[in-house]
């Protein structure tokens, strides 16, 4: 499953009880000028159950055991129930440690012998692991090794659009982590600006405007990333970052909508899969335009 739709998921959920609790102490005491204020609780939850059942498809795999409920049917914290998986699963790891080792020690020993009789073979070996290591410029671009991508693209251009088994390719990971230097980088050597992944139909601009990457966002854009380019919930770049400025009211969002805006004014017409435009979702856009 994709990570970010795990955060996403969380980042919701954490607003609807949130908002629920808000709007119970509201209820409880309620007074006329305090209207205003319960009708937009009311709204942000109904964007949140919105939000969720646009991403119900995206864990129709997901399995929760049953063992799970025992403890919620027990008045027992669910938590309880990973902390106790967790403690199963250090016991076992400390029984798998010791023959870890061993595998370790009887490869390094049969290495040597290897080496010893068998030296060209050898090399042969070691020459492919480090072609594998090599190769793994995803890393690179998440720690944000500049030095090591620019190596890896010199040595195999291909590597500058190659995507892992995800579909998620260097500029994916270097936008979401916010690497401007490497971004600038792979574009400038071809590397596809709208190269989608294969789970979540993201480009690097969904990714960017989802975390917050204003400076990314820009570069993107001066390269001519398409905004209007839509990932598996219908999602354009920039409902990605207005769902996330209505979960967090961070400035940076607004910042990036704005942004979007300037590039094409048309992309506030774009609906999601209800129908539903982005001016209807947060109507105080549309003075951004005015």
């Amino acid at each position: 499953m994709d990570k970010e739709c795990v955060e996403t998921l969380e980042q919701h959920l954490d607003l609807l009880i949130d908002t629920s609790r808000q709007l119970g102490i509201m209820a409880a005491d309620f007074q006329e000028q305090s209207q205003r204020s319960f009708n937009q609780k009311f709204i942000i939850m109904g964007n949140c159950l919105r939000n969720l059942h646009e991403m119900k498809d995206n864990f129709a795999d997901v399995k929760v055991p049953v063992s799970v409920f025992n403890y919620i049917d027990e008045g027992k914290n669910p938590l309880l129930y990973t902390k106790d998986c967790l403690m199963k699963t250090l016991k076992k790891n400390e029984e798998i440690k010791g023959k870890i080792v061993t595998l370790k020690t009887f490869r390094d020993l049969l290495l040597e012998e290897l080496n010893k009789n068998f030296p060209d073979d050898y090399d042969a070996y070691q020459n492919l692991e480090e072609i594998d290591f090599e190769r793994s410029i995803y890393n690179a671009c998440v720690v944000g090794d500049f030095e090591k991508v620019k190596k890896l693209i010199i040595q195999d251009k291909e590597l500058v659009n190659c995507q892992d088994k995800n579909g998620y390719s260097a500029l994916h990971y270097a936008a979401r982590n916010n690497f401007i230097d490497i971004c600038r980088y792979l574009l400038e050597n071809g590397a596809n600006v709208d190269l989608k992944t294969k789970s979540c139909q993201s480009t690097a601009l969904h990714r960017a405007c989802f975390v917050g990457n204003y400076e990314i966002v820009q570069l993107l854009l001066n390269f001519n990333s398409n905004i209007f380019d839509k990932d598996c919930d219908f999602k354009t770049p920039f409902q990605k970052a207005l769902d996330q400025l209505i979960i967090k009211n961070e400035p940076i969002f607004e910042k990036i909508l704005k942004l979007l805006i300037a590039k094409d004014k048309r992309i506030i017409d774009e609906k999601d899969k209800f129908n539903k435009s982005v001016i209807e979702l947060c109507p105080k856009i549309r003075t951004w335009i005015e």
